[in-house]
């Protein structure tokens, strides 16, 4: 039933795992995930996740076919897991050390 109602877009984080994880992939994924209007942001990780990607989709629908159409037919791409986030809150920004240590005068 459609209420013609428009909803909020559907934002989630992606981690997405590489196998090979070889350095001539990453690029073209990099510039090729860049492209797609819902890619917010790319974050090329250590650990067991090569990638976490930050995305926003019309719905969850559309986030769907994202991960379908966009990363999992992607021959590279071994594993994708899906965060939807459901609520956030914005933070203040990230300040160098000597900086804070400066503003407080050492203490934590």
């Amino acid at each position: 039933m459609d209420t013609g109602k428009v909803g909020r877009p559907v934002e989630a984080f992606l981690s997405v795992r590489f196998n090979p994880h070889r350095q001539s992939l990453v690029a073209p994924f990099i510039q090729n995930t860049l492209e797609r209007p819902e890619v917010q942001e790319i974050c090329h990780l250590t650990g067991p996740d090569d990638f976490m990607v930050r995305v926003a989709a019309e719905d969850i629908s559309a986030l769907q076919r994202l991960v379908l159409e966009h990363f999992t037919s992607r021959r590279e791409v071994a594993f994708v897991h899906t965060n939807i986030i459901f609520q956030k809150w914005g933070g203040g920004p990230v300040v160098p050390v000597d900086q804070e240590m400066a503003r407080t005068g050492g203490a934590r």
